[in-house]
């Protein structure tokens, strides 16, 4: 028993009791087994940890990468984002050029709306009434304003999908394809 008492202090530490209690014969010491045993048991716990220590040192090497590839993807967004801006009408456009730039294809529904002819003087003829009945007539035609179609033709240049509609009394909407033109009437009910 004195023979595990390596500190000299009188007291067991950890490593001099599981020295004792390996000690199954109670002789004092250790066969060379039970060293070899310990020994084999002490290099495995080395060589797992080595493993473990190779591990962490490739995931923290993969972290740096994905760190450093998300560094470069900012860097790049930076730079394109200094390359373009908004416009008046609220589309992304070239700095330099002034272009208009789309990331995807839109829709653009325009309303039409029923106008009465202009007269020479610019103003809107209107009916009388003589004796109780309609005294002239008045063309009407679909029109929409000069910023509408300017907004168009700019939305078919750039290849967008673009259709005129218009409702009608009972709720039903006509849309006729401008760009691309198909060249047929879409009837659906939007009440």
């Amino acid at each position: 028993l004195h023979n595990f008492f390596l500190s000299g202090n009188g007291k067991l530490d950890e490593a001099e009791l599981a020295m004792r209690n390996m000690d199954k014969s109670n002789r004092g010491h250790l066969t060379n087994d039970k060293v070899y045993n310990v020994m084999q048991a002490q290099l495995e716990v080395q060589k797992q940890l080595f493993k473990t220590r190779r591990i962490m040192f490739v995931l923290l090497a993969l972290v740096v990468i994905l760190a450093l590839a998300n560094l470069g993807t900012s860097f790049a967004a930076a730079s394109l984002a200094k390359d373009t801006t908004n416009n008046k009408n609220e589309e992304l456009s070239n700095k330099q050029t002034g272009e208009a730039l789309s990331t995807q294809s839109t829709n653009d529904d325009i309303e039409m709306q029923r106008t009465n002819s202009i007269g020479e003087d610019g103003r809107r003829k209107l009916c009388s009434k003589a004796d109780g009945d309609r005294a002239c007539e008045t063309d009407s035609f679909l029109s929409i304003d000069w910023r509408t179609c300017r907004r168009m033709v700019k939305h078919c240049k750039r290849g967008n999908n673009v259709s005129l509609g218009r409702t009608w009394p009972n709720g039903e909407t006509t849309r006729f394809n401008v760009c691309p033109y198909t060249g047929t009437f879409r009837k659906w009910s939007t009440s």
